[in-house]
């Protein structure tokens, strides 16, 4: 049978929702259903968590689970069946024990930090990153043409000869500073923006200590900083 190689690369969340940081292969079946493929690893949680939803009709208590995939919400319903949560705007947050989940135009996020009206939140998502390609007598090729995310087809060489794909799925991880609605990238202009805080200040103080912006750590310390809850 045709088979293509799928390789997953967790990287490490580095905040409450923790990613352990492995590496799974999996021989994928022609055409098979990349979902199906990956399995409970395309979960942000290993097993689906009891939830508090806090929504424009209330509250409530779910079993839940967030796709990195798909980017949907899934809950577990009455009748034991899996769901995918719909009219998302309606919902204010779902906790999963000690992380805030919201929706927002980038989809569901983290809530990492919060000031005020300000948040530090963080979107994780599982996407196709390099594709190395099997050609004739086990050569192979690296191309930056991404396969689509949901179905993996079945391809051939002009001669007959499978091509086989080792394709490397990772889960990207990206920050935002969001206030009310609008949401940006989490540069030291934006902290300057939103808190109104000297950007020579900022500057020094990530400078100071080392901080990497692009890491859930850094990034935490400088948004308490800026809100004046660290020194």
């Amino acid at each position: 049978m045709k088979k293509y190689v799928l390789t997953l690369i967790f990287l490490a969340a580095g905040c409450s929702a923790v990613l352990a940081q492995k590496k799974i292969t999996m021989n994928v079946r022609t055409g098979q259903n990349v979902n199906e493929a990956l399995s409970n690893s395309r979960f942000l949680f290993p097993e689906f968590q009891e939830v508090m939803l806090a929504t424009k009709k209330g509250s409530g208590q779910a079993r839940m689970n967030y796709n990195m995939l798909t980017g949907v919400m899934l809950f577990i319903g009455e009748n034991g069946d899996t769901l995918a949560l719909t009219n998302p705007d309606d919902i204010f947050s779902i906790r999963f024990g000690q992380s805030d989940f919201i929706h927002t135009s980038k989809g569901y996020v983290e809530v990492l930090a919060t000031a005020g009206h300000i948040r530090l939140v963080v979107s994780r998502r599982i996407k196709p990153a390099t594709v190395k390609q099997y050609g004739a007598y086990g050569m192979t090729t690296s191309t930056a043409a991404i396969e689509n995310a949901a179905v993996i087809s079945d391809k051939a060489t002009p001669d007959g000869l499978t091509i086989n794909r080792e394709i490397t799925y990772a889960v990207v991880q990206t920050f935002y500073l969001q206030s009310g609605k609008s949401l940006g990238p989490v540069t030291e202009k934006n902290f300057q923006k939103n808190f109104g805080k000297n950007k020579d200040i900022i500057s020094s103080y990530v400078k100071e200590h080392d901080l990497d912006l692009k890491q859930a750590a850094g990034l935490i310390r400088l948004f308490n900083f800026c809100a004046g809850e660290e020194d």
